[in-house]
């Protein structure tokens, strides 16, 4: 399915360079919308589009952390998580924008449902997200869809707890996995909690669809070329 709404915009399913490809889809949206964790890379959008951006941390606790190295960071409007969206109103939205934020949600499918619920009827959902096999996470285990359901339905921080541990043995192997992943887990940094490739992450979007929510269309598009980490999907309510 091709995204683009005006005549003269390019097929999406055509585009052979990836940041041809974000900005192409990013004149596809318009209205007001919000970019999920943007730090200090954020998505080209088209002129006819006003954004805030918001993130779970605050801009001292990105930079005390050096989530993003010296880079200088966007301009954040709001403390706010992908899964609970707290302080934006249910049916408000034109798009909502994630790039390269959905894995770090220990619960990936509240955050697909508070995105349906967040925009307005033929508002959009922009994900890009890692495909594990060409990342840090390669040597994981792949999310399986079973595990998505039970974060979702039966959420606990045992099961989180697991990711972490995993994170700290094969993402970035440490000495002591455990000790590495005490502080970070008792202080609720985010970290890749779950791993995907493109065909894992479409078995996801259709169960959504299915069972969830009702999203009009799905278009998608997996890694561009070898030597991109990442593919791209755009929901539309």
């Amino acid at each position: 399915m091709n995204i683009s709404t005006n005549a003269s915009s390019p097929n999406l399913d055509t585009i052979s360079s990836r940041l041809e490809l974000l900005h192409a889809i990013g004149e596809t949206l318009c209205g007001n919308g919000v970019e999920f964790g943007a730090g200090a890379s954020p998505f080209p959008l088209g002129k006819n589009c006003q954004i805030r951006y918001a993130d779970r941390n605050t801009r001292d606790q990105l930079q005390e952390r050096e989530y993003f190295g010296a880079a200088n960071l966007v301009l954040q409007n709001m403390t706010s998580d992908m899964e609970s969206m707290e302080g934006i109103p249910f049916e408000s939205l034109d798009f909502i924008i994630a790039s390269h934020v959905i894995e770090h949600t220990s619960n990936p499918l509240l955050a697909l449902r508070s995105s349906y619920q967040r925009l307005r009827r033929g508002g959009r959902l922009v994900l890009v997200v890692p495909d594990k096999n060409v990342t840090f996470d390669r040597e994981r285990g792949l999310t399986t869809l079973e595990h998505v359901i039970a974060d979702y339905t039966r959420p606990c921080r045992e099961r989180d707890w697991e990711h972490y541990i995993e994170f700290f043995s094969k993402a970035f192997p440490q000495p002591d996995p455990i000790a590495s992943a005490v502080g970070v887990f008792k202080r609720g940094d985010d970290i890749h909690f779950h791993v995907w490739t493109y065909e894992t992450f479409s078995e996801l979007i259709e169960y959504v669809r299915k069972n969830i929510d009702p999203w009009s269309s799905a278009w998608s598009r997996p890694r561009i070329t070898n030597e991109d980490i990442e593919f791209y999907f755009v929901l539309a309510k």
